[in-house]
């Protein structure tokens, strides 16, 4: 792809785990915003730490 992200551009980063030998897979998505000025910003308001119970 050949397209170029530019200031005001809103896009989404979806990296993906799955197991089918395990029958379960996850995604998790991060909202991106290029702001006029040309910084990005994570709109993702949400906390990505693993936590397992033993």
């Amino acid at each position: 792809n050949t397209d170029v992200l530019k200031p005001g551009h809103v896009f989404t980063c979806e990296p993906g785990l799955y197991y089918p030998d395990r029958g379960f897979g996850m995604r998790i998505e991060d909202v991106i915003w290029i702001d006029p000025d040309g910084g990005v910003h994570n709109l993702t308001d949400f906390p990505k730490e693993l936590v397992v119970e033993i």
